[in-house]
């Protein structure tokens, strides 16, 4: 059980379950997806009330976008509401409920692995200035998508956009504190995304092992397989458990706290490294047959490779750790340890 489950209203629960189950069941389009999201006004669940957002909070937003992942159903939430839309109101300027998403791009307007660049209808173009980051609300007509990398079900793409006519079109700002949030809020929302999908992608591995039989008996009988599953249940379960930790920080403080950095850091390393033992096992107890279309596991596994990479490897979020820690001294690390203590955010971007 997750802490969404206790902070969430049960009837929302229910109904992202039953959008999104119907969703996979019918392999409907994402973007029949996203208007029936628009009409139950979930497209921009955390928006302010004042910008036509629902006004609601972290618990809410985890359902929603756990919801998905769980259920192997690509749409862009996470970029249009926890990032373009949260970027946008921060940034002072209007928004409303079409699909977007964000792209951190260099001195030349360049982008790279932007999510959903071809399938929004806006894409949110932020560039570090000298004294903070700009960021402006581009039409995707706009823009020119120079690659198309193909990373699982969920699109990503490189793109590129007119320096000259960025600086002449109407933009907003953010301080270095608030690019910094925003980081964080990636990071969290991909770590929830990955975790729901090593959940599923577990739970499937459980399923096959106990109805497949060879050598006229379950391979779930079989040791080595049972502890195949056992360790991939254990890493997503461990990973759940720091995922909620961050997420509870998330809903109170809006990370903004002086231990977001450090519950989101934890949550991004136990993820990821849980990430390679579930993908792992899973396919070794399934064989060939979980990465055919006649089996979804797949569809799980590749998705939780992409959101883990996102906003920050491993690497860079146990390096901020590690660096937190060699700062100080021994009393120093165990308050971090046990009570969070200072650390920095690293710079990532995409």
């Amino acid at each position: 059980m997750s802490i969404i489950d206790n902070t969430v209203d049960k009837e929302l629960i229910d109904l992202v379950d039953s959008l999104f189950g119907q969703a996979a069941d019918s392999g409907e389009d994402h973007r029949s997806i996203w208007g029936t999201l628009s009409e139950l006004g979930l497209a921009r669940l955390t928006g302010d009330e004042s910008s036509g957002g629902s006004g609601a909070g972290w618990g809410e937003a985890a359902a929603l976008l756990s919801g998905a992942a769980a259920k192997g159903v690509p749409v862009p939430y996470v970029e249009t509401d926890l990032l373009a839309g949260w970027l946008l109101e921060q940034a002072g300027l209007p928004v409303d409920d079409r699909p977007r998403t964000v792209a951190i791009v260099d001195a030349d307007g360049r982008g790279h692995r932007v999510a959903w660049a071809r399938e929004v209808s806006s894409i949110v173009v932020v560039q570090a200035k000298e004294d903070g980051w700009a960021v402006s609300d581009v039409p995707a007509e706009s823009v020119e998508i120079v690659d198309h990398p193909a990373l699982g079900r969920e699109p990503r793409a490189g793109i590129r956009v007119d320096v000259a006519k960025l600086d002449q079109a109407e933009s907003g700002s953010l301080s270095d504190a608030q690019f910094a949030v925003h980081q964080l809020r990636g990071a969290l929302a991909r770590s929830l995304q990955t975790v729901a999908a090593l959940e599923t992608a577990a739970d499937l591995a459980k399923e096959y092992v106990v109805t497949r039989h060879q050598f006229g008996r379950p391979l779930a009988k079989f040791q080595s397989v049972q502890n195949l599953i056992v360790d991939a249940v254990a890493e997503a379960t461990l990973a759940r458990s720091a995922v909620d930790e961050a997420l509870y920080e998330a809903i109170e403080t809006g990370l903004e706290g002086p231990d977001s950095v450090f519950r989101v850091a934890v949550a991004k390393s136990v993820v990821g490294r849980a990430a390679s033992v579930v993908v792992r096992n899973t396919h070794q107890a399934l064989g060939a047959i979980g990465t055919t279309e006649e089996h979804s596991l797949h569809k799980f596994t590749n998705a939780a490779l992409t959101w883990r990479s996102e906003f920050g490897s491993i690497r860079v979020w146990e390096e901020a750790l590690g660096a937190a820690a060699g700062a100080g001294s021994v009393d120093d690390v165990w308050a971090m340890v046990v009570g969070a203590g200072p650390v920095t955010a690293p710079a990532v971007g995409r």
